[in-house]
């Protein structure tokens, strides 16, 4: 199911906030709540000079558009979740491409103002084969974990 923008209800979402504070009317609590947002209301919401401009927001998944984007593929130029990914990049017409971490590549991107390439000195994700797919985590925390293991292994 698509991600519908909760402040218009009328778009697709692009970008979760998850800084959003909701009242919880049973606990009679605020509480964070991510909160899926179009690019318009996004830019409504977080105006600049107002503290939810500071609000931690990423991309939704650009190929199934409900989950957070764990993954830069720049091959495809492209961000998605991990399930994706999997999907993606388990069929070996698309295994060998360059995939990194979606912070590494906002990272990077924020550094130099320009997206991951084949050149840049960035972490990659291993290639995608069938013992890849295989023992491929789910979330990005198992990304996190992935990441280092490849670390180490350097």
């Amino acid at each position: 199911m698509v991600a519908i923008c909760r402040h218009c209800r009328r778009e697709r979402a692009d970008y979760i906030c998850e800084s959003h504070l909701q009242f919880n009317q049973d606990s009679g609590l605020y509480q964070y709540e991510p909160m899926p947002l179009c690019a318009k209301c996004d830019a409504l919401v977080h105006v600049s000079g107002s503290p939810e401009l500071f609000h931690t927001r990423i991309q939704i998944c650009h190929v199934c558009r409900e989950m957070k984007s764990d993954v830069f593929c720049v091959d495809e130029r492209t961000v998605m979740c991990s399930r994706c990914d999997l999907v993606t990049h388990s069929n070996p017409a698309n295994a060998s491409h360059l995939r990194t971490s979606f912070p590494s590549a906002v990272r990077h991107f924020e550094a130099t103002g320009s997206l991951p390439n084949k050149d840049s000195s960035i972490l990659w994700l291993p290639p995608m084969d069938a013992a890849a797919a295989a023992s491929y985590p789910s979330g990005a925390a198992g990304l996190g974990q992935q990441q280092q293991q490849q670390q180490q292994r350097n």
